[in-house]
């Protein structure tokens, strides 16, 4: 099962990052992502994290699940989350821009995650990145970048 986890970080504008936000089967914010949905009318599936960066009223919408633990970020909570409710084929969105760290660690932690699951993709406006087992040759051509 396919799920797509919304960072907090640049919400996506591309025509292709919001088709996939459209028609996600399993689509999970992480914490103050769910702002951004919101305002565009998108509905998650579900919406986890600390719950540090939503207010009382998208807490009330969306009935948020609440992991107050501070040893992994809100990414893993909903990693984790979708991973032990069968998903094993991971899109993220929104994990680059705002905070460099943040952006950094996430990508970092892409490489943690794929030991646990078939298929890893993180897309933005302005690419695409997937986690590829070794040996793997990828087909190109001169020029391509």
């Amino acid at each position: 099962m396919q799920a797509v986890i919304l960072a907090n970080g640049e919400f996506p504008k591309s025509k292709k990052c919001l088709d996939i936000l459209q028609n996600a089967p399993f689509l999970i914010a992480c914490d103050g992502a769910v702002i951004s949905l919101h305002a565009l009318q998108f509905k998650p599936s579900v919406v986890i994290g600390d719950l540090d960066s939503i207010d009382s009223h998208l807490k009330a919408l969306y009935n948020p699940i609440c992991v107050s633990e501070q040893n992994s970020n809100d990414l893993s909570k909903a990693f984790f989350y979708a991973l032990n409710r069968g998903c094993d084929d991971f899109i993220f969105l929104g994990l680059n821009g705002k905070r460099e760290d943040h952006a950094l660690a996430n990508t970092f932690l892409l490489l943690e995650y794929f030991k646990f699951c078939k298929k890893i993709q993180a897309i933005s406006d302005y690419g695409l990145f997937r986690v590829l087992e070794t040996p793997f040759t990828l087909p190109s051509f001169k020029g391509e970048q």
